[in-house]
């Protein structure tokens, strides 16, 4: 029996489906190879495969990640921010270290309070009260800072170094590579006034009276050290150089300050902020005095 003759007008312009449909709707029962489309077919299956394979590898992705407490979209420098805030919290709700820090003043410290950092960030991260009711306002730094350092300060590069032009120009030239400017010469009074202006800030009621280094293990403050202020500054500022040092894309003020692009990833709102970097060395450790910590 001959096959019924097909109406090309039907689908002329029609797709491969469509034309298997009108094949089908006429009794046709051998339909041409080259239209039963196996491939595609295939093709369909291996992507759906595809699709479910890389949603379960994203679900074992994203549960990696939350258990290491890695965040993939989160640069290098929010994770050191973001482990900083939570030892600021630890050193508010740890008991021992509110012992530790009792014994070392002589009086009992009756809280640790976070300082809000709104409207505007202080310099001080920490307010001590006693139940004498005086107070005492603290910055700390988390982790081993000996190797890039901790970063004390960041803010448009005109903020840096207001009194100084030619430190400004530099900063612009070397950290954020503006080819149209040079090098300049920059003095040892231009890098004091710098470094104790983006560590203390110029607010009396938020500087900070006394420095705290911390080390923290698996949600826990495991080292508290602390240094006072005036007793910091003097060691930090001991050895400035005569000339700010400019290095590659960092301005050097001392063999452990420097000043360097802020960068950061996508999310980060102000890439060419200048951040003050200090590398916490054995050194500066010495001028820290260790508080025990008593078993939590």
């Amino acid at each position: 029996m001959s096959q019924p003759k097909i109406k090309k007008k039907k689908f002329f312009n029609a797709g491969t489906y469509e034309k298997i449909d009108a094949f089908q709707q006429q009794g046709i029962k051998n339909i041409p190879s080259r239209m039963t489309t196996p491939t595609l077919e295939s093709l369909s299956l291996q992507i759906n495969d595809l699709n479910q394979q890389m949603k379960v590898i994203a679900q074992r992705l994203s549960s990696l990640l939350s258990v290491s407490g890695t965040h993939a979209q989160k640069s290098k420098g929010s994770q050191i921010s973001s482990k900083g805030n939570k030892a600021e919290a630890l050193l508010c709700s740890q008991a021992n270290v509110r012992a530790a820090l009792s014994t070392h003043f002589g009086k009992t410290v009756a809280s640790v309070e976070k300082i809000p950092s709104k409207p505007h960030p202080k310099k001080s991260d920490l307010l001590l009260t006693f139940t004498d009711g005086s107070k005492v306002t603290v910055q700390n730094k988390d982790g081993d800072g000996r190797g890039r350092g901790h970063s004390y300060d960041r803010r448009a590069v005109s903020l840096v170094a207001p009194t100084s032009a030619e430190l400004t120009e530099t900063l612009r030239s070397v950290c954020l590579k503006d080819t149209t400017l040079k090098r300049c010469e920059s003095s040892k009074p231009v890098s004091l006034d710098v470094v104790t202006r983006n560590i203390l800030g110029v607010e009396d009621e938020f500087k900070p009276a006394f420095f705290l280094h911390t080390s923290t293990s698996n949600g826990v403050v495991t080292e508290l050290s602390i240094c006072p202020a005036s007793t910091f500054m003097t060691k930090l500022t001991g050895d400035l150089y005569e000339q700010a040092n400019p290095k590659r894309t960092c301005v050097h003020l001392s063999p452990n300050i420097y000043l360097q692009r802020k960068g950061g990833g996508k999310s980060d709102a102000h890439p060419d902020d200048i951040q003050m970097k200090v590398r916490f060395t054995d050194d500066i450790a010495t001028v820290f005095t260790p508080l025990p910590l008593l078993p939590l």
